[in-house]
């Protein structure tokens, strides 16, 4: 099939997304997207991509290549389209395939997906390095299977060619990353770990790391929220509802034969049975 540049309202009326008008002053206007309405996957330049929900399936974001000032656009609205789709609690997962790039622009989609309470991976065999990290930190659920690699951030246009002038860089980078890791509940410390390793090195996390930083778990206040809106919707306890999740973690990892994951953890969690 040939593919083409269009309009982002057509881009969304091919895939079924929305029935209202998007803006044409979008980047899909100014750039152009490549569409196959037979695929599944949107593709944007910069790296970014979207496959729409599907069934009970949540929308897919991905992220790959280095990040740019442009992708905050991109994954903009991305993020829109997922969000007016989805019919479930989490509007899209962010699967994340990036060697790091603009600082800012990583801070600034990490503060999207936390206002969209969006969630965060790194799937088996990926990595995520650098400024990737910004935005695995701002997923309110966060997933690691693959590589988290830091070390310093650097500007790879830096004009700054005198110490002081470094330092006052660096600082504004320091306060504005360490602003972003409070707010989203990642130890500020992690900024003072990624600042310690030069530029030209990376610095794999361990999984005791990982743990320690919070980037392979949920975010503990979102995590008590949800435990507590799921639990009324249930009518009971919150105190009951974690005792059913932590017998679905224990009994659906090998869940029994003929019974699907998804089938033991409903069973246990959302039914209440054995």
């Amino acid at each position: 099939m040939r593919e083409q540049s269009r309009s982002i309202n057509e881009v969304a009326r091919c895939i079924g997304l929305t029935e209202r008008p998007v803006p044409n002053n979008s980047f899909a206007r100014v750039l152009g997207i490549a569409v196959v309405c037979a695929s599944a996957t949107v593709n944007a330049r910069a790296d970014v991509g979207y496959a729409p929900a599907r069934e009970n399936r949540v929308a897919i974001i991905t992220i790959s290549g280095e990040i740019g000032p442009s992708d905050r656009r991109d994954f903009e609205t991305f993020a829109t389209m997922a969000k007016e789709r989805s019919k479930i609690d989490i509007p899209y997962q962010v699967r994340l395939e990036s060697k790091g790039g603009d600082v800012s622009t990583a801070i600034e989609i990490g503060r999207i997906v936390r206002r969209d309470g969006g969630n965060t991976t790194v799937q088996k065999d990926a990595q995520c390095l650098s400024s990737c990290v910004f935005i695995l930190a701002g997923g309110v659920m966060r997933y690691v299977g693959g590589q988290v690699g830091i070390h310093r951030p650097f500007d790879p246009t830096d004009a700054a060619t005198t110490p002081e002038q470094q330092k006052r860089k660096y600082d504004q980078i320091e306060k504005d990353a360490k602003r972003f890791l409070k707010d989203v509940n990642i130890p500020p410390e992690l900024y003072d770990h990624m600042f310690r390793v030069p530029s030209d090195s990376i610095r794999y996390l361990t999984a005791d790391e990982l743990q320690r930083y919070g980037l392979n778990e949920d975010d503990p206040y979102y995590e008590g929220a949800n435990n507590a809106v799921q639990a009324k919707r249930l009518g009971i306890t919150t105190e009951q509802f974690i005792a059913r999740l932590a017998k679905a973690k224990q009994d659906c990892v090998r869940y029994a034969e003929n019974e699907s994951g998804t089938d033991c953890f409903k069973r246990i969690v959302i039914d209440g049975r054995p």
